[in-house]
């Protein structure tokens, strides 16, 4: 976080010294500086991207006044510019698509308690990219999900594979015990009704 906090500032530094020569910084250059300042102080305010949102338009608006500046210098180079930087956003896309779908899993999961449609949505998460930050959290909801909606011998499958993974997530382990239970892979006989009556209490 130091370093990150001191190359965030040397940018700011080299972007205030820049906007001396072209006073059409100075908008946006006071947006990427403002813009941030309502969450610095909440606990865990600067890890939370949607944060940025607001001042990610002064980035662009920056870049834009760059982009704007090399094609009066060399068209040719301005265009590849352009390129590069369309190529490096459609790289990354599939992580954006990623992660909104696991929102969107999140979402029905825990709003709209619809565990089939949230495994849907986690499991397209899952077939695109996991980012390891949240891994350990949308893997969880799918094997939860799995579980939620009978399918069982899956859903402790994928607590397993969790366990060992993450062996610190004390919150696996009451639904891995379940989802065995219900899938017989301990040898206890489950609930006569079978693995749907598993609720969403039961796995807390």
């Amino acid at each position: 976080p130091g370093l990150e906090v001191a190359g965030g500032l040397v940018v700011i530094a080299a972007l205030c010294a820049t906007t001396l020569r072209h006073r059409a910084l100075l908008p946006a250059v006071l947006w990427l500086v403002a813009a941030p300042l309502p969450y610095v102080l909440w606990p865990h305010g600067t890890a939370v991207s949607r944060y940025y949102y607001a001042p990610s338009t002064a980035i662009a608006a920056i870049t834009a006044l760059a982009l704007w500046r090399l094609t009066r210098v060399s068209r040719n180079a301005g265009i590849v510019l352009v390129a590069l930087l369309c190529c490096a956003s459609l790289f990354s896309l599939h992580r954006v698509l990623a992660i909104q779908y696991a929102y969107s899993g999140a979402f029905h999961f825990n709003t709209r308690h619809d565990p089939g449609q949230a495994l849907l949505q986690y499991q397209r998460s899952v077939d695109i990219h996991v980012y390891p930050e949240n891994a350990a959290a949308i893997l969880g909801n799918r094997a939860k999900a799995l579980l939620l909606t009978g399918r069982a011998p899956e859903a402790s499958k994928a607590f397993l594979d969790l366990l060992s993974r993450y062996p610190n997530r004390r919150d696996f382990y009451a639904p891995a015990l379940r989802a065995s239970v219900a899938s017989g892979d301990l040898g206890i006989a489950a609930d006569p009704s079978g693995s749907q009556e598993v609720t969403e209490q039961m796995l807390v």
